[in-house]
């Protein structure tokens, strides 16, 4: 009987110890409040060239966190998808950056430049904890992609780029604004 009541009592100790270091581990690393919700960093029709058609717009994203979007649009036959989640902690979106880094380099050159020196992409973030982007051919489209992190939210954005459709300039352009709309979720 007694080495069932040691037992038990190990048991209950080690378990009060577990909720211990969990409690000291929220209050550690708590979840910041942030300004913004996943639909305010999505892209809207706005956001995007005149004429982009959005096909679909899912909130939550198809295997994301509960707190995530994504879009999927077109313009000039050129296609336009991105996703936002939203982790509980900042070392999950960076767990989800590195995963995703393959995406950059299975495209057929070199991150942070084009195929065509002339139109290198100089985009700059502000305010990402860590980011990187790529152009190049990929099954036999030429597009750019764009992985980040701010904090505890990762950002994905692939385009296909074309002259007729979306442009190096205009993906540079979506970088700025989705760097401008993440500013505002860490602003007062």
């Amino acid at each position: 009987m007694t080495r069932k009541r040691t037992f038990t009592l190990i048991l209950i100790i080690f378990l009060i110890i577990c909720c211990i270091f969990c409690g000291l581990y929220l209050i550690i690393d708590p979840r910041p409040a942030r300004y913004c919700g996943i639909d305010d960093i999505l892209f809207s029709e706005n956001d995007l060239p005149e004429g982009t058609i959005i096909d679909y717009r899912n909130l939550p994203a198809l295997d994301e966190p509960n707190e995530s979007g994504e879009i999927y649009a077109l313009f000039n036959n050129t296609v336009v998808y991105q996703i936002v989640s939203r982790y509980e902690r900042g070392r999950l979106a960076r767990n989800r950056y590195e995963r995703w880094e393959s995406a950059l380099s299975d495209l057929s050159i070199v991150p942070n430049q084009t195929s065509d020196m002339s139109t290198q992409l100089d985009f700059v973030s502000a305010h990402a904890s860590q980011y990187d982007f790529a152009c190049g051919t990929d099954l036999g489209r030429y597009q750019c992609r764009f992985i980040a992190t701010y904090d505890e939210y990762f950002i994905y954005l692939r385009s296909d780029i074309s002259e007729e459709g979306v442009t190096h300039d205009m993906f540079y352009d979506f970088l700025v604004e989705i760097d401008h709309k993440m500013s505002g979720c860490f602003e007062p």
